[in-house]
């Protein structure tokens, strides 16, 4: 690439971030409100850094006080916390930059607060041998989830590297078959003069050899099958959607449909 090309392309981002930065001057001059204020600053800050989300945060007396979050979806947004119940807090408190470069690792986080934030996957194999009835086998994988979660703060990458299995392009190490629970509150973005709504992204490709994904919105179940086209047809999903509806509507209340 040409000299004069590359220093292009390292110039335009610092004159982008510099104009944002002029402009945030200028927007914060205007602003007569902290929440004008919150709001100029969060917008800012993400767009110079180009981070997914940010948050506004503010102490009050002992707490950190989420003012403002700029991000898909807002998880503190208005909640106050103890100082010592928090990162920002821990900020606050020294008066100093925090870089966390493994939050499962770094004692200054405080993980009760932020566990639902964290995404991790555990791996769980069940025995099946006996032929056991439904009651035996919910028995087991109950036994096994229980053990699975007891020891979740483990991340999967350092499991990975302990037990260094066979690598292989065509799969992932450890499990091909992967079942993601979202259980999470759902909140809505607003934005003044605009109408949202969720869209369902197809990824086009697999990941896992089968990935059931459940979602728990409101007192109901909505679940979707990713899958490999060249070991799963159609008709076998099908099938196996229809099991796990007649396996939900026997033993729970609970609604069940197959979203797309």
């Amino acid at each position: 690439m040409p000299m004069d090309a590359a220093l292009a392309q390292t110039e335009a981002p610092a004159e982008g971030a510099l104009f944002t930065l002029v402009e945030t001057i200028e927007d914060l001059s205007a602003a007569r409100s902290v929440d004008q204020i919150a709001a100029v600053i969060r917008s800012a800050a993400r767009r110079i850094t180009g981070a997914d989300g940010v948050a506004f945060v503010l102490r009050d007396d002992d707490q950190c006080w989420y003012l403002d979050e700029d991000a898909i979806g807002p998880l503190w947004k208005g909640r106050r916390f103890p100082l010592t119940a928090c990162i920002s807090g821990w900020a606050m408190l020294r008066g100093e930059t925090v870089v966390v470069p493994d939050i499962y690792a770094d004692e200054r986080i405080p993980h009760d607060a932020y566990r639902p934030t964290f995404v991790n996957s555990l791996v769980m194999r069940t025995d099946f041998s006996g032929n056991p009835t439904f009651r035996e086998a919910l028995r087991r994988v109950r036994e096994v989830a229980l053990g699975a979660l007891a020891n979740q703060d483990l991340p999967f990458e350092q499991l990975v590297e302990e037990l260094q299995p066979e690598r292989s392009l065509g799969h992932e190490p450890l499990f091909q078959v992967a079942f993601v629970l979202q259980n999470a509150p759902r909140s809505t973005l607003k934005i003044p003069e605009l109408s949202l709504e969720r869209v369902v992204v197809d990824n086009a490709s697999s990941k896992f050899d089968l990935t059931m994904n459940v979602w728990e919105i409101g007192h109901a179940l909505t679940y979707s099958f990713e899958y490999s086209t060249d070991l799963f047809k159609p008709e076998t999903i099908q099938r196996m959607a229809r099991h796990f509806e007649t396996l939900v509507a026997g033993t729970s209340p609970i609604p069940v449909r197959r979203g797309r």
